[in-house]
């Protein structure tokens, strides 16, 4: 039976889809009750799923990879060892972004409508919200002393969640003036620019160091997915960009830009790439990434869900300062549950639940890309608030294109 809604007076997903862009903008700031709103958030995200996948057969499929990466998990878990508690912790945090994600995706594929009408149409509200949080997090920064909460109403530990909603923000709009009819589209360009260099300065104070590297490369990948760029007009872009950045850091000779260059930037990147030489190890979150394969399996099969805590672990904080945050990054942990493979398939997976089947080449290796920096900086795989950003700052790459609606929108 097929309960059919009048989509002018009542569209639940509609709602469900605002709740998640609020949870992101105001709940997590406010911090009350959020437990239960993330149980809320993934029962009746999964309800949805299971009511959208009736005679869908690309639905079918993703909700059967999504099973069959539980299973694995829960086979290693036996396996190795098992404390119900430890597994039941990390199977919530795996569980809710995941099925928040692959709604979402769902939706896209079914009721494109209602994520246009959301997040295209109400670009201006995105826009002013920004400014106003902008202001409210100049403001954080001169009475707290903790970095990561100085990202306005996007709540505390969030700069990674400000970096993808922002990079969202800024690939929006550049979505709207290549493709829309809206009127004064260089008002739009004159205030992404502001957008832009306003997270840069926001960034230095705030200790946010990814964002130098991912919103550059989120405009690049978006503009070489559009067909704006060629590859090699891609790369030549990028090397001019390092080289702008020296260039002009050398020109001001302000030693704080220095300072930060070399010391939060540069010096991350030669940690990363030290792992591959052997050589000392100082970016923290390459430590927990040496640390899951030599002490946690990491390069075969990982210990599973049942003898670590993806996050917060007690003792694997006790061993050494270096991971006392165990968990800040997922590359780290998820290698740890299930092994350097299962890492790389399971990003693959998210991959395909928003692009699958309407996207080519260019938008899999871009959305790739994009969720291996994030898993490697943050915690967009446990998180429901991070990864409802995640998702609507992929939307813009598939914004334009045309999706093929399964049902007629309203019925359930």
């Amino acid at each position: 039976m097929k309960v059919a809604f009048d989509d002018k007076k009542f569209d639940i997903d509609e709602i469900l889809f605002s709740f998640l862009i609020t949870n992101l903008l105001l709940l997590v700031f406010i911090n009350e009750g959020q437990l239960l709103v993330e149980f809320a958030i993934s029962v009746f995200c999964s309800v949805r799923i299971i009511m959208m996948m009736h005679g869908d057969k690309y639905i079918t499929g993703k909700v059967l990879i999504s099973v069959c990466f539980f299973a694995y998990l829960t086979f290693i878990t036996v396996l190795q060892g098992f404390d119900f508690t430890y597994y039941t912790d990390n199977f919530k945090l795996v569980y809710r972004p995941l099925v928040v994600f692959l709604y979402l995706s769902t939706l896209l594929l079914q009721k494109p409508n209602v994520i246009k009408k959301i997040l295209e149409k109400n670009y201006l509200f995105f826009n002013i919200y920004y400014s106003v949080n902008l202001v409210y997090l100049l403001y954080q920064s001169t009475t707290s002393i903790f970095y990561d909460n100085i990202t306005g109403f996007l709540g505390i530990y969030g700069t990674h969640r400000l970096t993808a909603f922002t990079t969202f923000l800024v690939l929006l709009n550049i979505s709207l003036i290549l493709n829309s009819k809206i009127k004064r589209k260089w008002i739009l360009l004159v205030y992404t620019l502001y957008i832009a260099v306003s997270t840069f300065i926001v960034s230095n104070i705030n200790d946010n160091t990814a964002v130098f590297i991912f919103l550059p490369l989120s405009v690049l990948l978006y503009l070489f997915c559009s067909g704006r760029i060629s590859p090699k007009m891609l790369l030549s872009v990028a090397a001019i960009g390092v080289l702008f950045i020296l260039l002009f850091s050398q020109m001001m000779k302000n030693e704080e830009i220095l300072y930060f260059l070399e010391s939060r930037l540069f010096n991350k990147i030669e940690g990363m790439m030290n792992v591959f030489d052997g050589e000392s190890i100082e970016e923290e979150r390459m430590v927990y990434v040496e640390y899951a394969f030599e002490k946690l399996n990491g390069a075969a099969c990982g210990v599973g869900m049942g003898s670590i805590k993806i996050i917060g672990d007690p003792t694997i904080s006790s061993l050494d300062i270096l991971l006392r945050n165990w968990g800040m990054s997922n590359m780290a942990s998820f290698i740890s549950i299930g092994g350097i493979a299962f890492l790389i398939l399971y990003i693959i997976a998210y991959v395909v639940f928003i692009a699958y089947p309407h996207s080519g080449v260019r938008i899999y290796i871009a959305f790739f890309v994009l969720l291996f920096v994030l898993v490697y900086y943050g915690q967009p795989l446990t998180s429901i608030p991070m990864i409802t950003a995640v998702w609507m700052m992929l939307y813009p790459f598939l914004s334009n294109r045309n999706f093929k609606i399964y049902q007629n929108e309203g019925e359930i």
